[in-house]
């Protein structure tokens, strides 16, 4: 059997349990929380056409928003690039284009670099991340528009 969904398995076994706490403590989530916002990210990112097998490029520093896209991509059956932080947008353009991503999701401080790769061609669309501007499409508003779907688990032929 194939488990790429491990939050999925975990929130199932504690879902009550923390996940992720903030240094500062200042934000803390719960398995099933964060599970709940993995699946609504995925649902939400698959309205904008990432759905099983796109590929698309996440670059931003480490954050709860970070995790969730990235647990989201096991849900929906996208593929993510995990994207350096420290890569000039020449060097994320080589990158992206040989993974064939057409979509970036960026955080704060990234705005710049996911520009460029707009205007480049080598992204269609971007997705900015909470605290992120630019002209991406606003995370917290796809969130708010989508609805958890239901994604069937990945076959022996996904991997």
């Amino acid at each position: 059997m194939l488990h790429a969904d491990i939050l999925g398995e975990r929130a199932l076994l504690t879902p009550e349990r923390e996940a992720v706490v903030l240094a500062d403590g200042t934000r803390r989530l719960t398995y099933g929380e964060l599970d709940q916002v993995a699946l609504r990210t995925a649902s939400a990112l698959a309205s904008i056409g990432l759905t099983r097998g796109s590929r698309f490029g996440l670059l931003s520093a480490n954050s709860i928003e970070f995790l969730q896209v990235l647990f989201s991509a096991a849900k929906s059956g996208a593929i993510i690039v995990p994207l350096s932080t420290r890569a000039t947008a020449h060097e994320l353009e080589g990158i992206l284009a040989d993974s064939g991503a057409r979509v970036l999701v960026y955080g704060p401080g990234f705005e710049s670099a996911a520009a460029a790769l707009q205007s480049s061609g080598v992204v269609e669309k971007l997705v900015a991340l909470p605290r992120a501007s630019g002209s991406g499409f606003p995370l917290d508003d796809l969130l708010a528009a989508a609805t958890p779907s239901v994604f069937s688990p990945p076959s022996p032929d996904d991997l």
